[in-house]
């Protein structure tokens, strides 16, 4: 192997990095390269963006269960909680937190994958109630764990990309790439 840009060359075998002519591949920490300049590294500083506002231009956003509701939902006209396997008239308070009244949300709705176009309606009901467009949080709900941490369930993920659909479908497709991943 050769030079190309005046960059080493790396070959990786067996999970080892090791440069074409056998030296080390890479600069060291602090290191500085041909123009004398030292380049960034991993582990300089990185800037965290606060997680109440990752989402928040957009008018349709999407989290994880009640610790992202509580990132997510600041300033949502509407909330819309995903239990895949949970009917909406079989939620209580102690299984989701849209049983239980959001202040300050005039809407919030349970959803499954069943009514997903039926709820994407209520929302669009919603913003001509409103007179302008709506800012929808749609949290899937995901499975407990014996501790109480939030787990991963696909199929509650499967039905809130179905609710981010049918909202597309109605118009109201300004997603997050979260809420577009769902």
């Amino acid at each position: 192997m050769g030079r190309i840009a005046d960059a080493e060359v790396c070959q990786v075998a067996s999970g080892d990095v090791r440069p074409a002519s056998g030296g080390r591949c890479g600069r060291r920490r602090g290191e500085r390269d041909r123009a004398g300049r030292v380049p960034p590294g991993y582990d300089d500083p990185v800037t965290e963006i606060p997680a109440a506002h990752r989402q928040s231009k957009y008018h349709v956003r999407f989290d994880w269960g009640e610790d992202g509701l509580a990132a997510v939902d600041a300033d949502a006209d509407v909330v819309v909680w995903v239990d895949a396997l949970e009917t909406p008239a079989a939620a209580s308070a102690a299984q989701a937190p849209v049983a239980r009244p959001l202040a300050g949300h005039p809407l919030t709705v349970a959803a499954s994958l069943a009514d997903a176009p039926a709820v994407a309606r209520s929302v669009l009901d919603e913003q001509v109630r409103l007179g302008r467009r709506c800012l929808v949080a749609v949290f899937a709900a995901g499975a407990g764990t014996p501790s109480g941490a939030p787990r991963f369930a696909v199929e509650d993920l499967l039905a809130a990309g179905a609710v981010v659909d049918a909202l597309a479908a109605l118009g109201i497709d300004d997603s997050s790439p979260e809420a577009a991943a769902a």
